[in-house]
């Protein structure tokens, strides 16, 4: 183990950085924050929110209107959803239900399913920064709840070095070293998210799992740990092989009764929560109001994706998420697998040597804890093809962080070579840390409607079976941008869809990666806009323009946002 003053050195060591990114990284971040936001909010307003259902609290609508950003942006068309809360229509087909729940899921707070533990521990943390700061002073009180929480990893990867290699000093102080500089533990673990309790229960349960021997106690230790973490998020389901691997070992008392013990602690935390699943959606686990949600195509058994969403993984699980996000991310991702490939070839090399000091038994729950949670990382896409990101395999985080250390500490024989591969890393990612922040610090981009210098009224109109097109005005901002204003009106009774495949550009047309739209019929109250704005702000009715101009001296076309 380590002493007081190691473990409040790498407490500090990942403090730093976590509380700088829990203040300074904008809001929301787009790592679904607002709506892991939402369900600590409908706890406190003393509501147990529903998935694809509760709609979003006071709170979080005051948020995303004083920082114009609404959510997780899926790609780059949503810019600003379209105003008022609004039922999701009847009858859509898959493609169109995505590109409703990517306009109007920040209406709801979908994150209603996941496990409630998180976010009641994060409650008085959100009423003191309420009581202080309203709505604005609960979201960073959280935030700075969730880099305390965070900041544990690096002296937890410390110990359970130590728990593989007793003694060897310089490899725990890196293990701590890689944990406090992972980009994902700063940006993405100090966010409102429950990844970070899953990832510091994880680590307590592989540090419980690797040393000592079994006793009832540390059974029901392990099991309530346990319980604890896939009442956080259902993730933590990973470490399980390698928890019970731990539990067997008869070398150290352990056996069936040991994991008994900790299976009957781990299922009396989780049934309580299973029941209510079933009382609420009428299934243990829910899946039906998850794939209802979804802003993603439905699942797929394309080889291509799987490979590319398995490469998205391992690299956010390096670099953070959103994918190449964090400046210099491509540099760190090199880094990454140069680093990973050094540390394979060591653990390769100390299991097969038997490296003298470092316990084979230990190696072998770590690597089924790293394997684990890795499994539960790139197969997360299961309900919808999005790309898997790397933060789901955090509940074994401190596990890789300490074999990635001792693999590097066994294939490189200098200690120059060490803690340079180390510092690189480390100084990349730092970098791109304070940059984040740095942005974060800027004025946000302007968002809405543009400052119009000229305009002029067009009144060109064309119809498409029921879908009536009409080309109403142009004009140019102050910046120069050209912009077109075209409306569409569906005047049929069936949702219409279409894919936009190309833009005119300096006079050019230009491919576009295809995108879904969908019209709606109009209504039968809608009015004209008035004459004077012609590019007047959205209203209901599915009359949209694009709201964000493309910078371009030559003409333009744009095609609008609809619903």
């Amino acid at each position: 183990m380590i002493t007081r003053r190691q473990f409040a050195i790498a407490y500090a060591m990942a403090l730093v950085p976590s509380l700088a990114l829990a203040i300074g990284q904008p809001v929301w971040s787009r790592v679904d924050e607002a709506a892991h936001y939402d369900v600590i909010a409908q706890y406190a307003a003393g509501v147990y929110p529903r998935d694809a259902t509760t709609t979003i609290r006071p709170e979080t609508l005051e948020i995303m209107q004083r920082s114009g950003v609404y959510g997780f942006v899926v790609d780059n068309e949503y810019v600003k959803p379209d105003p008022g809360v609004q039922p999701m229509p009847s009858g859509l087909t898959s493609d169109a239900q995505v590109l409703w729940i990517r306009r109007h899921g920040w209406e709801f707070s979908y994150e209603a399913f996941q496990p409630p533990l998180y976010y009641v521990l994060a409650l008085p943390a959100w009423f003191a920064g309420h009581a202080i700061g309203g709505a604005l002073g609960s979201l960073y009180a959280v935030r700075i709840f969730d880099a305390l929480l965070a900041a544990l990893l690096a002296p937890l990867a410390m110990m359970i070095l130590l728990g593989l290699w007793p003694g060897h000093q310089g490899a725990a102080w890196a293990a701590a070293a890689l944990t406090a500089a992972l980009p994902g533990v700063a940006l993405n673990l100090t966010s409102v998210t429950n990844d970070v309790l899953v990832s510091v229960l994880g680590a307590l349960c592989i540090l419980v799992a690797v040393t000592g021997k079994w006793s009832w106690r540390r059974a029901v230790l392990l099991g309530a740990l346990f319980g604890a973490a896939l009442l956080t998020k259902t993730s933590a389901i990973g470490i399980a092989p390698a928890l019970g691997v731990a539990l067997l070992q008869t070398r150290r008392d352990g056996g069936v009764r040991p994991l008994l013990i900790a299976g009957a602690v781990t299922a009396a935390c989780v049934i309580p929560w299973l029941a209510s699943n079933v009382a609420i959606y009428g299934e243990l686990i829910t899946t039906r109001e998850q794939v209802v949600m979804a802003a993603f195509p439905a699942r797929t058994i394309d080889p291509g994706f799987w490979s590319v969403s398995t490469l998205h993984a391992f690299v956010t699980f390096w670099t953070g998420d959103p994918f190449l996000s964090l400046p210099g991310a491509v540099a760190l991702a090199i880094v990454a697998g140069f680093i990973s490939a050094l540390a394979a070839a060591g653990l390769w090399r100390a299991w097969r040597h038997h490296r003298r000091g470092m316990s084979l038994r230990v190696l072998g729950i770590l690597a089924a804890a790293g394997a684990g949670a890795a499994l539960a990382s790139v197969t997360s896409p299961v309900l919808a093809a999005f790309n898997a990101p790397g933060r789901l395999a955090y509940a074994g985080l401190a596990a890789a962080m300490s074999l990635v250390a001792a693999g590097l500490w066994v294939e490189l024989p200098s200690p120059r070579l060490r803690w340079g591969t180390i510092g690189t890393f480390a100084g990349l990612s730092l970098g791109g840390l304070a940059l984040t922040v740095y942005g974060g610090a800027l004025a946000p981009p302007a968002t809405g409607i543009p400052a119009i210098v000229r305009q002029a009224s067009l009144g060109q109109s064309g119809t498409f079976h029921d879908l009536d097109v009409s080309l109403a005005a142009c004009g140019v901002d102050g910046a120069g941008d050209r912009l077109v204003l075209v409306r569409f009106y569906n005047t049929g009774t069936e949702p219409v869809e279409w894919t936009q495949t190309a833009e005119l550009r300096d006079g050019a047309v230009r491919a576009r990666p295809p995108l879904r739209r969908l019209a709606v019929p109009r209504p039968a109250s809608a009015t004209p806009d008035e004459p004077g704005n012609p590019f007047p702000q959205p209203g209901r009715g599915g009359i949209y323009h694009n709201r964000r101009p493309v910078h371009s001296h030559g003409p333009v076309l744009t095609t609008p946002n609809i619903h």
